[in-house]
């Protein structure tokens, strides 16, 4: 008489518990690896949060000194150059890609030292294979609302808080933000690039989605609030760029401006 065959390995699991046994473990990394990937996620949207508050406390401390009027997104520097709200470009600075900037030279350079320093939006990090470089070095990876900040020349009249007709949490002041390059350095038509910007306004596409679709936005009362894009306004001369607008194309949502 035969003896009946086993079909196990070596005595312990048969062939079915093992296959059984490696799906569940299958699962259980692809769980884990999902979690990881959910924690990253947050930790870079709170380290984002986190820079754009500190930017709301600097902010508060300027217009505490200066009127309640805002700083100019831009304008001539006493020290040569251009100051950019986000620091001091030299005189005779370098070519695309190479400009020099001193981030602790603009308007807000001292504020932001006193609130503990911002560094640059880890949500950038993911875009680096599109990246094309303005400075030397990076800004924060935020833009400023050129409408309260006397436009884009910083000539025009800049927002007085304290008399504006709009709530502080009706206007927004710092957002994430990047552009579609598609006309400097190794950017080209066929070759579109992601660079960091450093505004926005009622017109241009420069809003940054870069946290799963989703943009970060600080108010003038110190809020940061996560905002979805407006349907239809991605800049699709790249896609995978997440650029767009939080509102309409002429909307001025947001912008502390009256139509």
């Amino acid at each position: 008489m035969k003896s009946q065959r086993q079909h196990s390995i070596s005595g312990g699991f048969t062939i079915v518990e093992m296959m059984v046994s490696l799906v569940i473990v299958g699962v259980l990394v692809l769980i884990t690896l999902t979690a990881l990937h959910r924690a990253k996620e947050q930790a870079i949207r709170t380290s984002s949060a986190n820079n754009l508050r500190i930017l709301g406390v600097a902010v508060a401390d300027y217009l505490g000194e200066h009127n309640s009027r805002f700083f100019p997104y831009r304008s001539n520097s006493q020290k040569g150059g251009v100051q950019w709200w986000f620091g001091r470009e030299p005189k005779g600075s370098g070519g695309e890609g190479s400009r020099d900037i001193h981030t602790d030279e603009g308007p807000l350079g001292k504020y932001i030292k006193a609130a503990g320093g911002v560094d640059l939006c880890p949500g950038m990090g993911k875009y680096m294979d599109l990246r094309k470089a303005k400075f030397k070095g990076a800004s924060f990876g935020y833009g400023y609302n050129v409408h309260i900040g006397g436009g884009w020349s910083g000539r025009g009249p800049r927002l007085n808080l304290a008399k504006t007709k709009f709530g502080s949490g009706e206007i927004a002041v710092f957002a994430t933000c990047a552009q579609v390059n598609t006309f400097q350095g190794a950017a080209t038509p066929e070759n579109p690039m992601v660079e960091e910007f450093y505004g926005f306004d009622k017109s241009d596409k420069t809003i940054h989605f870069r946290f799963n679709r989703k943009a970060l936005v600080l108010f003038a009362n110190g809020s940061v609030q996560m905002v979805d894009p407006e349907e239809g306004t991605m800049d699709d001369t790249l896609e995978s760029a997440d650029v767009g607008r939080f509102s309409p194309v002429g909307s001025t949502k947001w912008l502390g401006i009256v139509r």
